[in-house]
């Protein structure tokens, strides 16, 4: 899900999702170095297990792009067997509080 792969653009991607140039930064690179060296599965249930959002959901969330979040792309139908419901929970909450919080 979250492996490190390019696009033909040259756009880093982290399993299903493009990272755009715009919403690249720190946080991109850390999740793309996480992703490489853990695992895409890991790297996602790392963030999901851990007590708080991490930096670059509260940095994607200011820039109004929580859809390029992990927990987004979690949730996503064709990654959704991969946990379980425990797990689907956290991110399903995150991203609704994110989007109640954004309006």
């Amino acid at each position: 899900m979250l492996s490190a792969a390019r696009r033909g653009n040259g756009s880093p991607r982290v399993g299903a999702l493009a990272i755009p140039p715009g919403q690249r930064g720190a946080h991109a690179s850390l999740l793309l170095r996480m992703a490489t060296g853990k695992g895409g599965l890991a790297t996602a249930r790392q963030l999901l297990h851990h007590p708080l959002v991490s930096d670059g959901f509260t940095a994607l969330w200011e820039r109004g792009r929580v859809d390029l979040t992990a927990e987004a792309v979690v949730i996503r139908p064709r990654f959704r067997p991969l946990f379980t419901d425990e797990e689907l929970a956290i991110p399903s909450n995150r991203v609704v509080d994110a989007s109640a919080h954004a309006s």
